[in-house]
């Protein structure tokens, strides 16, 4: 089989498609920094907390995939294909922990000498503590109705920062073609 976006051929195990994934990845990055900003500002609108929970669901939801993107988008550089993800879901610790330590280490270098807007949204909480704390969200924030007990917390900000080293890495080791081009 052939991809129809990158072109690559690959066997039935699948294929993640790195190109296309960087596309995706930059479209939401962009939709975060213009949106992220407004959640302190949609919470002083005098909605209730369950919209505020609504509005935030965006944003996590957004940060998250992304991060779980890059990820994964990583982890195919390394050689790792799609079949193998799935035994990993959507688990954020799970895939970085899957990383190969040189990979880990350049990621840890991006998010270190990271500028604005994301140096400003990092926060006191090192890297690895982060895509502890946020590791579960994909699934978490979006059963958001389904009877949870305990209040949900996350940091779309400082995982937004997470996000955009993977990001920048993944990125960093391809060759963008436009989109559309063979």
């Amino acid at each position: 089989m052939q991809c129809p976006r990158c072109h690559e051929r690959f066997e039935n195990g699948g294929h993640w498609c790195i190109p296309y994934a960087n596309w995706i990845a930059q479209g939401m990055l962009d939709f975060v920094r213009s949106t992220i900003g407004a959640r302190d500002a949609y919470r002083q609108t005098g909605k209730g907390p369950e919209a505020v929970a609504g509005f935030s669901s965006c944003l996590v939801m957004s940060v998250t995939m992304i991060a779980e993107i890059s990820l994964k988008t990583l982890l195919a550089q390394e050689g790792r294909t799609p079949s193998e993800f799935r035994r990993w879901g959507h688990d954020l610790r799970n895939l970085h922990d899957a990383l190969s330590e040189a990979t880990k280490a350049r990621i840890r270098e991006k998010y270190d000498s990271l500028g604005p807007p994301y140096s400003d949204w990092k926060g006191p909480d090192d890297l690895e503590v982060i895509i502890d704390k946020e590791r579960r969200n994909f699934v978490a924030w979006r059963y958001l109705a389904e009877g949870h007990d305990a209040s949900l917390t996350s940091n779309p900000y400082r995982l937004a920062a997470v996000a955009y080293a993977m990001f920048s890495l993944h990125v960093e080791k391809t060759n963008l073609p436009e989109i559309g081009a063979p």
